[in-house]
């Protein structure tokens, strides 16, 4: 089940990812304004290419004095009119290239997270098919027979809720016949654990312990099987153990007479209120985080610190702040719990460090204002 400490990791991500394409959006800003003053190859008339040389020159200098001391536009009368117009031009363009990522990473990061329910309907519908006569030509009546009439898998081949989910959510897997015939012939087939289950008496316990196998030792471990989920999901290495867990839970809870799919999360639109306002929170106020961050690091350039964990730090003041009912314990301990997977070795001690101090300073400046859970560590 995705929990909130997932969904700051996925935050964290998306925010990466956008301060990334803004560089990227400077300097294909910074382009514009370098081209509008080269030479026009179809021009009729001499051009003097010294001359454009020195307006590009000043043009790229007010473009890039602009950026440096993080001013707006404003009309320079001391240029002419060519160099106002190409450097507004460029850094309208620069906005609308951000508006537009932003827009575009926040939507991509949601989508993603719903994307695991679809990969752990996946992996269900692989059980179905790899048990499936019609499906997988490897399956032999006689010999396979406590696999094809496995009862767990039968619930779920079975289960109008499980058809519908695969209806809606448009988990297909027809285009798969020959993986699923691989897997099988190459994995299971020939192996200790399943030659004893086909030999056994078969019973409703036996078929879930089996089924439970499949899903640790093959579908979730398994090189060739991880490798085809990895092509899915780019983030598989995170999402894996989701995944896995509400597939073994659905297996595992089963009973003879039902099986229930999981969900995605306790409230999954509670949580994505929380996904999506972290991801906002952060960028609407990056320039106040940032100067909040770099006066409590006086020792430490904040534009030389990892990019990780400077995304680290912003995130807990963003959530510290705009949070209520998020204790800032809580808080402090997830991002501490982030810092020690996603940033350098001796990030967890400077996050730990940076974090007590500026939680201490904002309370003091009461711009951390709690309520309901959020007061249980702050009293």
């Amino acid at each position: 089940m995705i929990n909130r400490r997932i969904l700051r990791i996925k935050a964290m991500q998306s925010i990466f990812a956008f301060l990334q394409s803004k560089n990227a959006n400077k300097e294909l800003a910074r382009n514009l304004v370098h081209d509008a003053f080269l030479p026009d190859l179809n021009a009729n008339e001499v051009q003097d290419k010294e001359e454009l040389k020195e307006k590009r020159k000043k043009a790229l200098s007010q473009f890039d004095q602009l950026f440096e001391n993080g001013e707006e536009f404003v009309y320079d009368s001391s240029l002419e009119e060519k160099i106002n117009t190409e450097v507004e031009k460029a850094l309208i363009e620069y906005d609308a290239q951000n508006e537009k990522d932003r827009v575009h990473l926040k939507r991509r990061m949601v989508i993603e997270a719903e994307e695991i329910y679809n990969h752990y309907l996946l992996a269900l519908k692989l059980l179905t098919d790899l048990s499936d006569p019609s499906f997988n030509r490897y399956l032999k009546k006689g010999k396979d027979d406590n696999f094809i009439q496995n009862d767990v898998i039968s619930l779920l081949r079975n289960s109008e809720s499980f058809e519908n989910a695969l209806l809606r959510k448009k988990v297909d897997t027809s285009e798969m016949r020959s993986e699923v015939e691989s897997w099988f012939k190459n994995l299971i087939k020939d192996s200790d654990e399943y030659k004893e289950y086909a030999s056994g008496e078969g019973d409703f316990e036996s078929d879930k312990i089996f089924t439970q196998y499949l899903i640790k030792n093959i579908i979730f471990k398994n090189q060739a099987v991880m490798d085809f989920f990895e092509q899915e999901d780019i983030h598989w290495a995170e999402d894996k153990n989701i995944v896995k867990s509400l597939a073994l839970k659905t297996i595992k809870e089963s009973e003879e007479d039902s099986v229930e799919l999981r969900e995605l999360s306790y409230n999954w639109e509670d949580d994505k209120i929380f996904f999506e306002d972290t991801y906002d929170y952060l960028l609407e106020n990056e320039e106040e985080y940032e100067e909040i961050i770099s006066e409590k690091t006086k020792n430490w350039d904040v534009e030389r610190l990892a990019t990780t964990d400077k995304i680290i730090l912003m995130l807990a003041v963003s959530e510290m702040i705009n949070f209520p009912n998020i204790p800032v314990k809580v808080t402090i301990n997830e991002f501490i719990e982030i810092s020690k997977k996603y940033s350098t070795p001796k990030s967890r001690q400077f996050v730990n460090g940076v974090l007590d101090v500026i939680a201490n300073d904002l309370k003091t400046a009461g711009k951390i204002k709690k309520s309901g859970r959020g007061l249980l560590d702050n009293k």
